[in-house]
């Protein structure tokens, strides 16, 4: 899944996180949502 994550370290800890991800491509992969229509041809 295409994704990203970013954390942020202070003192060898982690602080705060911030994430997100392509869900309406993992959505497609698994059939929930039809493929684009320019994927389709």
């Amino acid at each position: 899944m295409t994704g990203m994550q970013l954390l942020k370290w202070e003192n060898d800890r982690i602080v705060e996180e911030w994430g997100s991800f392509d869900l309406f491509g993992r959505l497609r992969q698994r059939g929930v949502l039809p493929e684009r229509a320019e994927q389709r041809r």
